[in-house]
């Protein structure tokens, strides 16, 4: 059983390092092509560890940002989605954003994409997490579009290393589709 004295210790370490900055998210995937469609495939994840997660009691705040390009080939996809998973692909999902009908559109390539993750825990094991995606619903600036997702997700488990990952997924075995990871970070804000 940890002392008073090494939380104490281990909590102002945890402070230092908030204030240190973000801490950039591994980059798990440069390109998602057509192999990885049907499936979530990981863009990036940032392991909260087990003494930060412990300590989640509510107002703790992490914060993704991912940018890059995608294209789709002579087909238009019919699904493409941005999920924020905590604890890895397969964990519980914070927040889903799914391309509207509008996004998927045939022969995009390279088409400018960004997004962005805001999560807040509530509590020890609730977060309210709001997924917002610069997109492109056609060639041109002025196809450009902001759509946003929020969702309260309860029941979440805190104890041991838990990674906040950010996946993707589209249309499976589609030729031509595929999702390009210019820069990604994840880290924790407050």
């Amino acid at each position: 059983m940890a002392s008073e004295k090494s939380r104490a210790t281990e909590a102002r370490f945890a402070a230092f390092m908030r204030q240190a900055g973000p801490v950039r998210g591994a980059v798990d995937n440069a390109v998602i092509g057509p192999s990885g469609g049907g499936v979530n495939t990981a863009v990036a994840h940032y392991t909260v560890p087990a003494a930060d997660a412990a300590l989640l009691s509510g107002g703790e705040a992490f914060e993704a940002f991912a940018h890059g390009g995608f294209s789709t080939g002579g087909t238009a996809p019919t699904l493409m989605m941005f999920t924020l998973y905590w604890n890895g692909v397969g964990g519980s999902s914070l927040c889903s954003l799914t391309v509207p009908a509008a996004g998927l559109w045939a022969n995009a390539a390279s088409a400018g994409w960004s997004v962005k993750c805001h999560v807040t825990f509530v509590s020890a094991t609730e977060a309210e997490t709001t997924i917002e995606l610069n997109w492109r619903t056609a060639t041109g600036v002025a196809a450009s579009v902001t759509w946003t997702s929020t969702q309260n997700q309860a029941g979440l488990t805190t104890s041991g290393d838990r990674d906040l990952t950010l996946a993707f997924q589209f249309t499976p075995g589609a030729a031509g589709h595929s999702l390009t990871v210019k820069g990604a970070r994840i880290w924790r804000e407050a």
